[in-house]
Order: structure tokens, then sequence, then C-alpha cells
């Protein structure tokens, strides 16, 4: 086995190549390992895929949609792989996210309450006047329904504001 730093092979752009610059670029036609600088290499593929970026990008696209576990694996294993490599990072993201929804949870909260204030039904108003109380809901009058609802509404408007 060669030592990393061996000069193995020159390169006609790159002069001498050692053996960490230098990749497997395929087989002849009688079968023998073909080698190629890896920076030339890297620079062919470049204009190759800029050359022929539609169909590229064509092939990839059928591929993903003829092989959709694979890339939902790939896409769980990255997500799973960027959690343990960044941390603090993934964190930064859950806090944002956290602040977002608290504030659109609250908004909703408040969107939902004063909607079921507003629509409270004056049998579950009587109720609510009724229990624990000698009060029966025939007793309760229209006028005591509307300022207990009244009363609800400014409580919860209270609270979502907190």
């Amino acid at each position: 086995m060669h030592d990393m730093n061996t000069i193995i092979k020159i390169c006609i752009k790159h002069g001498q190549l050692e053996e960490k610059d230098v990749i497997k670029k395929g087989l002849t036609k009688k079968g023998t390992q073909r080698w190629g600088c890896r920076l030339c290499l890297k620079e062919y593929h470049h204009k190759n895929y800029v050359k022929n970026k539609e169909s590229i990008m064509l092939k990839q696209k059928k591929y993903r949609e003829e092989n959709p576990e694979k890339f939902r694996l790939i896409k769980r294993l990255s997500a799973r792989k960027a959690k343990l490599l960044n941390p603090e990072k993934i964190n930064l993201q859950k806090k944002i996210s956290d602040l977002k929804n608290d504030t659109t949870k609250k908004k909703a909260r408040a969107k939902y309450s004063n909607r079921m204030v507003e629509t409270l039904g004056d049998s579950y108003i009587k109720d609510l006047l009724t229990k624990n109380s000698i009060l029966k809901n025939k007793d309760i009058s229209d006028a005591m329904v509307q300022i207990k609802r009244f009363t609800m509404f400014i409580k919860r408007k209270v609270r979502d504001e907190k």
C-alpha cells in the first residue's frame, strides 16, 4: 500500500498527483482501471452539469417519483443527522417556532373564546346561574342571562390578554 503522500500519477493540467488527489475514473475497453485527477474530474462534471442541467433535473425528478420511500428515508435520516451535528441551531429554530406558535395560539384562543361567548345559548348560561343555587331555570330572566354573558365575555378578554 502507498503512503497517502506518495506521488503515483501525473496530470497534464495539475502536475504530479498524490494518492489522495487521484480517483477511479472507470474501466477501459480491455477492463483495466482508469485513474483521473480529482480536480480535472470535478471541472468536467461541473461543465457537464451546466451543459445538460435540464435533462439531469428531469432524470432526478423521475427517479424521485419512482422511489418515494428512499427519499422519505433520506429526509428522515438527514434531519436526524442535522440534529446530531448542530443541536444549537436546531434548538434555536425550535425556540423561534415555539414563539411564533404561542402568539398564533393566543390569537386563535382569543378569537375562539370571543366567538364562543357570543354564541353561548341561553340554556347554558341559565344552567351556570342555577348551578349550586336554589334558583331554577324558569326563575332566570333574559336580562340576567345577558348580564352573565357580558361578564363572561369580559373575564375571557382579560384572561386572553395576560
